[in-house]
């Protein structure tokens, strides 16, 4: 795999991660205790701020190119919603309402 690549494909398992974080979230939310919604809020503290690091750093953008982020509730199009093959993080998508067993969201 080149260099270009393996940046490609981790932007998308990225990006494939972080929206079953967002379903998961809104799935789950409504119902969680107190210690569960303190802990979510501290993981979006995390996921934000390396967002912002990543995207003000100048170490991370080519000089006069400037951060571009887009904000979305939507999966960008191409992305893969099915499980990544890890299964440390797999069963994530089992535990979404209605989707137990099919294995995508």
């Amino acid at each position: 795999m080149t260099e270009a690549e393996s940046i490609t494909d981790g932007i998308a398992l990225r990006d494939r991660i972080l929206h079953l974080y967002t379903r998961l979230r809104a799935d789950i939310l409504p119902t969680a205790s107190p210690d569960l919604q303190r802990y979510l809020h501290c993981v979006e503290n995390v996921v934000s701020g390396n967002i912002y690091f990543g995207t003000h750093a100048l170490r991370y953008y080519a000089p006069g190119g400037g951060p571009q982020v887009t904000v979305s509730e939507h999966a960008p199009p191409g992305t893969c919603l099915t499980a990544p093959p890890y299964p440390a993080i797999s069963w994530w998508w089992e535990e979404l309402s209605g989707t137990a067993g099919r294995g995508s969201i």
